[in-house]
């Protein structure tokens, strides 16, 4: 099963804009790689996905318009030996995003934007990114646009699939900051880190007192739940509604399950690529999520 991509559909950022413009992604990063009918993944909507999911709106206005900083700088410190910092750098309508390895050297990678100016009358609030190049392993900034573009999909994935939202450590500013608004920022960083190191805790926490009641079997205990949450996301609404307990199913398949006539016609695109191709769901999952609907 290869992910569509779906947006959340807000005022400020409408799930029906173009590509290049900032969206928020609500679904479909899946690790089997996105359905060729699929938006594709941007690096814009992966900036638009972490500034959403670190749970500060107010943080949206000074990225990604222009008019309202000069300058905008945000870091996300992932303090871990496996992920790299995550950086967004705007000076004017030019921006840079990234990674930041252990050695503290930035663009590793990086890709590089510029911010359009939406014209009068514009439909949406903010202009979109024109991706303009890429840099690795200190090579000079350039590439192709599938590239650049390829580049900046990894970024947004590694953001979605490594949590990089969930991370404790951000530094956040921009340009002619008031008074009020370097108070609210610095009261939420702090409220935040707290909060995210004590859920990173009861997870430690977690996975002591199932190592404590499985011993050497916690890992494969741990494999069954991940399994488990992976196929109720399969018998899951297949048009990523949120219905978990749908009734109806695809009928040349018998797999693929929807909430609703209009969810599987909005689906029906989608699906019918992949239509009987997919490996059954075993049967201990289906009865346990019949036995709940």
């Amino acid at each position: 099963m290869h992910g569509v991509i779906r947006f959340l559909d807000t005022p400020d950022f409408p799930a029906s804009a173009p590509d290049d413009y900032p969206k928020i992604i609500k679904s479909g990063i899946d690790e089997e790689g996105q359905h060729p009918d699929s938006p594709p993944v941007t690096g814009t909507s992966g900036i638009a996905t972490l500034i959403h999911h670190l749970g500060r709106p107010q943080l949206f206005e000074p990225l990604f318009d222009f008019n309202k900083a000069e300058e905008f700088d945000l870091l996300v410190r992932t303090d871990d030996e496996f992920f790299d910092d995550v950086y967004v750098r705007r000076r004017g309508r030019e921006v840079e995003i990234g990674f930041i390895d252990h050695e503290e050297r930035w663009a590793q990678h990086g890709v590089r934007y510029r911010i359009e100016p939406e014209p009068e009358g514009s439909p949406y609030r903010y202009g979109k990114w024109t991706p303009l190049s890429t840099s690795d392993l200190g090579e000079p900034w350039g590439g192709s646009e599938t590239w650049v573009r390829a580049q900046g999909a990894a970024i947004a994935k590694a953001i979605w699939w490594n949590h990089i939202f969930d991370m404790p450590r951000v530094d956040v500013s921009w340009s002619d900051m008031t008074d009020e608004e370097q108070k609210d920022v610095d009261e939420w960083l702090k409220e935040r880190e707290e909060k995210m190191r004590e859920k990173a805790e009861a997870g430690r926490k977690q996975w002591k007192e199932l190592e404590k009641e499985h011993g050497a079997n916690a890992f494969k205990v741990e494999e069954a739940r991940v399994m488990k949450k992976y196929y109720e996301g399969r018998m899951a609404c297949r048009a990523d509604c949120g219905e978990q307990n749908p009734t109806l199913v695809c009928p040349e398949c018998k797999m693929a399950r929807y909430c609703s006539e209009k969810c599987m016609e909005d689906d029906r695109k989608y699906h019918e690529v992949y239509c009987g191709t997919e490996d059954p769901i075993p049967e201990e999952y289906t009865k346990t999520a019949e036995a709940q609907a």
